[in-house]
């Protein structure tokens, strides 16, 4: 009885090992802000729980201002947009529906200030994992 015992106390600690050394799976999401040119924080978000991207500029709507969120794989390199949406303010934020990217995969998540010309006048971006 004894030597039962002690076996079964044996597999509880190597069970309540594997679980305790068990990596947890968690979301990556990221979130990117900076002070825009008008009315403050240019803010966008990539929530890996639901595979959404979103982005929110501040001030009045504006058709020569936008934010701009932009996700897409590390190995297509930066001409490769996969995903985008935009913002011109007014209020709220602009999301993508649901997105399906490969998970476990590392992307690049850039968010852009647009002030009416060619390119991006300010911008942040971060390296993330699915």
């Amino acid at each position: 009885m004894k030597r039962v015992m002690a076996s079964t106390g044996a597999l509880a600690v190597l069970v309540t090992g594997m679980v305790t050394f068990a990596p947890a799976a968690s979301a990556n999401s990221v979130h990117l802000r900076f002070n825009g040119m008008h009315d403050g924080k240019v803010e966008g978000w990539w929530h890996d729980k639901t595979d959404r991207l979103c982005v929110k500029i501040p001030g009045k709507r504006n058709k020569h201002y936008k934010a701009v969120a932009v996700i897409y794989p590390t190995s297509a390199g930066p001409g490769k947009k996969m995903f985008k949406i935009s913002d011109r303010g007014g209020g709220g934020r602009s999301c993508t529906k649901n997105l399906s990217i490969r998970e476990d995969a590392e992307y690049v998540f850039e968010l852009e200030e647009w002030a009416g010309g060619a390119h991006p006048t300010n911008g942040r971006n971060r390296v993330f994992h699915t």
